[in-house]
């Protein structure tokens, strides 16, 4: 590609075919690209509200979309279980509250805990192959399992 030269310019003249799109340098060029994405972004996430006003409010005020006013179908809450598998559990949301068996494991590890953190240990145990394991939670605590089999309330 050749430049050409303007006797009435100094500097080289570049071909509007080697700007590339819109004639734009390359630096607006990913401008505009950057833009577009984040518009998709903020239009994937939804619009916010429109502002509406009632009869006789000088101030407007936000309204959900129609599509939003009637409200998700919910189905009831789950009961805690009284079976599970390994896993990290609120006990009395996620599994029942009391005593629990399992028939153990090689490498079999429970650990009740205070919080969701997992750094706030009650009590916790390691019984590599020793049989048959039994813990018991109380509602509001944690309960961390692993290879200790299935779980079953008594």
């Amino acid at each position: 590609m050749t430049q050409q030269q303007d006797p009435q310019v100094t500097e080289p003249v570049v071909p509007a075919k080697a700007r590339g799109f819109f004639g734009l340098p390359w630096l607006a060029r990913v401008g505009i690209v950057i833009g577009v994405f984040a518009g998709l972004v903020i239009v994937g996430r939804g619009a916010s509200p429109t502002p509406t006003t009632t009869a006789g409010s000088p101030s407007p005020r936000y309204l959900p979309p129609a599509s939003q006013t009637a409200g998700p179908t919910v189905a009831a809450p789950l009961a805690p279980r009284i079976t599970f598998g390994d896993g990290f559990y609120e006990v009395g949301r996620d599994v029942a509250a009391g005593t629990f068996v399992a028939p153990g494991g090689r490498n079999c590890f429970w650990a009740r805990e205070r919080d969701a953190t997992g750094h706030s240990t009650i009590a916790n145990e390691w019984s590599p192959g020793q049989g048959q394991v039994i813990v018991t939670a109380k509602a509001g605590e944690y309960l961390k399992v692993s290879d200790c089999g299935t779980w079953t309330k008594r």
